[in-house]
């Protein structure tokens, strides 16, 4: 990713400008939803919020944080106390991607790993890649259940289309990035460790960790605007807020959030004035925990320049 923007340097810049255009298109479409209703109804329930658990809804995406930045620290095979330096990296990859185009954050925690802590260049795109495949994989099996639970043969329609898909596609795709096979194997020697069961198995249960908490953490919400916590809402809520990062947005994700994560809610039951609420009080949350989590950054970061400044 890091190559292909530097190889195309006007890409960021295009994205940049999508991204602006979609949060200006978002915002306009929720002007217009409260201009056509009642714009009381909109802020009716967040005028109900209650503040206790809209605090423990930020303790717990901290809490996330956390435990995905665990996970990284046993991805890149490096000692548990380099946990509060990879913690700082992570909150600031995490204020990044909300600030820039073509997931900034993960290009910058990859060179970080890389250049600043000495990681193979290997072994730090590929423990975020392989990051990204186990929280694709476990939001892909949450999509499983909730469109099983609408049309079985949907959900089975969709899943061999995926399938079908990744098998034409994937496996050459990857060979022509990396440069055929021979080439491919020398790349994935430098992250061979990863192969041990064991330690895939700690990935997975701190993938499946930090996805529960991710959901508590909507129920959390969910209670703070006085609706009756409600797991398939809780549910739906992470899937579309993971759906939200996705999409090419202005800064913060003003507007594409609160759309992305209000349209299943309403679909599923929820009055719309009341599903933008939930939705905008989910982003409240998780902006609050990236300004939190930044502040923790910034004071490892210069805790960290300290004891280095010490040692010399």
């Amino acid at each position: 990713m890091l190559r292909r923007a530097l190889r195309h340097p006007r890409r960021p810049a295009m994205l940049g400008g999508l991204g602006v255009v979609m949060s200006v298109v978002a915002i306009g479409a929720l002007g217009i939803a409260a201009w056509r209703t009642d714009w009381q109804s909109f802020i009716e329930p967040l005028g109900r919020l209650h503040p206790a658990p809209f605090i423990v809804a930020v303790g717990l995406g901290l809490a996330v944080e956390v435990v995905k930045t665990l996970r990284w620290q046993v991805l890149l095979g490096v000692p548990v106390t380099w946990l509060p330096r990879l913690l700082g990296l992570l909150f600031t990859g995490r204020l990044l991607n909300a600030l820039a185009p073509l997931r900034a954050g993960d290009v910058w925690r990859v060179t970080s790993a890389a250049y600043v802590e000495g990681r193979p260049l290997m072994a730090a795109g590929g423990s975020v890649v392989i990051e990204k495949l186990a929280d694709g994989a476990a939001l892909g099996l949450l999509i499983a259940l909730l469109l099983w639970q609408l049309s079985p043969t949907t959900m089975l329609v969709s899943l061999l289309a995926l399938g079908l898909i990744g098998a034409l596609g994937g496996w050459p795709l990857l060979e022509r990035r990396l440069g055929g096979r021979a080439r491919l194997r020398e790349r994935l020697a430098a992250i061979a460790y990863l192969r041990d069961p064991r330690l895939m198995a700690v990935v997975v249960g701190l993938t499946v960790a930090g996805l529960a908490l991710g959901t508590l953490v909507n129920l959390a919400v969910l209670y703070a605007l006085g609706i009756a916590p409600d797991l398939r809402a809780g549910l739906l809520m992470l899937v579309a807020g993971y759906a939200a990062g996705l999409i090419p947005s202005g800064p913060a994700q003003l507007g594409v959030f609160e759309v992305t994560v209000a349209a299943p809610l309403a679909a599923t039951g929820f009055s719309y004035p009341t599903a933008l609420s939930v939705a905008v009080t989910l982003h409240l949350v998780l902006l609050v925990m990236l300004g939190v989590g930044g502040a923790a950054a910034v004071l490892l970061g210069l805790g960290r320049r300290r004891a280095v400044s010490r040692r010399q």
